[in-house]
C-alpha cells in the first residue's frame, strides 16, 4: 500500500491578461509615443528622460520587471557589475524606448 501516490493537488493557474487589457496597454503607449515623436528635437529628448525617470523612480520595479532586466544584465556582464551600473544601464534602456 505504501508505492500508492495520494493524488496531488492542480496547480492555481494565474489569471491571463485579457487581450483588451493587453491592446489598451499597447495603445497608450503608442499615443505617448507618437506625441514625443511630434516633439522638436530637444524637447522629445527631454520629455523621454523625463518619462524614463519617472518610470523608473516611481513606479513599483515589480511592473517595470526590474528584476528581470538586472538579472539580465548580470547574466549579460557577469556578477561583478555594481548594482548603481545595473540601475544606469536599465535607465539607459527607458530613455532608448522613448
Amino acid at each position: 500500500m505504501s508505492d500508492l501516490k495520494t493524488p496531488s493537488k492542480p496547480k492555481k493557474k494565474k489569471k491571463p491578461k485579457s487581450l483588451w487589457r493587453y491592446r489598451a496597454e499597447y495603445f497608450a503607449f503608442r499615443a505617448v509615443v507618437c506625441v514625443i515623436d511630434m516633439l522638436p528635437f530637444r524637447a522629445s529628448v527631454r520629455a523621454a528622460e523625463g518619462l524614463a525617470w519617472v518610470i523608473f523612480h516611481v513606479l513599483p520595479k515589480k511592473m517595470t520587471r526590474y528584476h528581470v532586466a538586472a538579472e539580465n544584465i548580470r547574466t549579460a556582464f557577469g556578477e561583478s557589475v555594481p548594482d548603481a551600473e545595473v540601475d544606469r544601464i536599465i535607465l539607459g534602456m527607458w530613455k532608448h524606448l522613448f
